[in-house]
């Protein structure tokens, strides 16, 4: 058996909601309509910006307007209470001596490095906090998207001494359109390009990536044994 290498989206991947969860809004009392109100408010103001930015900066705004440090501890709060799709700690135990696996996420990365999955990952990549000498967030240093995530596909083949043209041993799994690009990478270079989805919701964004050639697999995002999923990435892992 070759050493293969799994590479893994977050939201909707793992976690049984496509959109971010924050659990630190939660607690502070920022809902879901409020934050994406603030979104659009700084959109406004910030026209040449794109939604990923308008995520990442309504984030620290939102701590900032109700009294919260920026600070690592602070953004690690709630980072261990998210839910995850059915199988995935089991699956993570049955796989963890049979291939590396790799966090690629849009998320922040402190609370995923806190995450109740963080200690399968051989490494986490997610947008990541500046910082001043007191250690308080000034901003944004590396905001990850769908297309910096074909960088970090890029940089954990070097990191394994692989060629990025050949990924033939290298699983892409995601769920959404924000995953087109590493997908499409993915699989223009010989490696499995995997969508999931959640039982309630519909096909169109695979169907859109599948009529693209991008991807041809389909699961429901339910990692348990024996499951078509399952099934399907520990036979590759055994090839």
């Amino acid at each position: 058996m070759k050493n293969k290498i799994v590479i893994y989206d977050f939201d909707g991947t793992l976690t049984p909601y496509s959109v971010p969860k924050i659990e630190l809004m939660d607690k502070i009392g920022c809902t879901a309509q409020e934050y994406e109100e603030k979104m659009k408010a700084w959109l406004a103001l910030n026209p040449t910006k794109d939604v990923f930015d308008a995520y990442y900066i309504t984030f620290l705004n939102v701590l900032k307007e109700y009294g919260y440090p920026l600070t690592d501890e602070t953004f690690a709060m709630g980072g261990n209470l998210n839910d995850y799709n059915p199988g995935v700690i089991e699956y993570f135990e049955d796989i963890k001596n049979l291939t590396k696996n790799y966090l690629v996420s849009s998320g922040f990365k402190v609370p995923l490095q806190h995450s109740g999955v963080a200690k399968y990952f051989d490494e986490i990549y997610g947008t990541v906090f500046s910082y001043d000498e007191n250690k308080t967030a000034t901003g944004i240093a590396y905001a990850m998207n769908d297309r910096r995530k074909v960088d970090k596909i890029k940089e954990i083949c070097a990191l394994n001494h692989l060629d990025d043209l050949n990924l033939e041993n290298v699983i892409y799994i995601g769920d959404g359109l924000t995953d087109a690009y590493a997908m499409s990478f993915v699989k223009e270079h010989g490696g499995l390009p995997i969508f999931v989805y959640q039982p309630h919701e519909n096909l169109d964004a695979f169907n859109e990536l599948k009529n693209k050639g991008i991807v041809d697999h389909a699961f429901v995002a339910d990692y348990s044994r024996d499951t078509d999923l399952y099934n399907t990435i520990l036979e590759f892992l055994h090839k």
